[in-house]
C-alpha cells in the first residue's frame, strides 16, 4: 500500500517519528513490522521514508483511547542481555608469604 503525499502535510523522517513517541529507532522499525495498527512509512524518493504526522498522531489517539496500558504499548521482544554473566566466580591467585 502507497500513501499519497500531499504537500500541505507535515512529513516525519524515522527519528522524528521516534523521538514525538519517545522510543528507540530499532522499536519503531519494530512496530512497523510487527504492530498491524501502526502506519506504514510512505516513500519519497529511493532513500527518503517518512511518516505523516497526522497518521502518526491517529495512531497514538488510537492507542490511548484502549484504555489499558497493555494496549497502548506493541509487545516488542525483549533485548538479550549484551554480556553474558560469569559461571563460574574467577579464581583467586595464590599469594606467597
Amino acid at each position: 500500500m502507497t500513501t499519497e503525499i500531499v504537500p500541505q502535510q507535515r512529513c516525519l523522517r524515522p527519528q522524528q517519528v521516534a523521538d514525538k513517541l519517545a522510543i528507540g529507532l530499532s522499536t519503531l522499525w519494530s512496530w512497523v513490522k510487527h504492530d498491524p495498527d501502526f502506519p506504514q512509512p510512505a516513500r519519497k524518493g529511493a532513500r527518503w521514508t517518512v511518516w505523516l504526522d497526522h497518521d502518526i498522531d491517529r495512531y497514538v489517539a488510537k492507542k490511548r483511547a484502549a484504555g489499558s496500558p497493555q494496549d497502548a504499548i506493541p509487545a516488542t521482544k525483549p533485548a538479550p542481555p549484551r554480556f553474558a554473566t560469569p559461571s563460574k566466580p574467577r579464581h583467586a591467585v595464590a599469594r606467597s608469604e
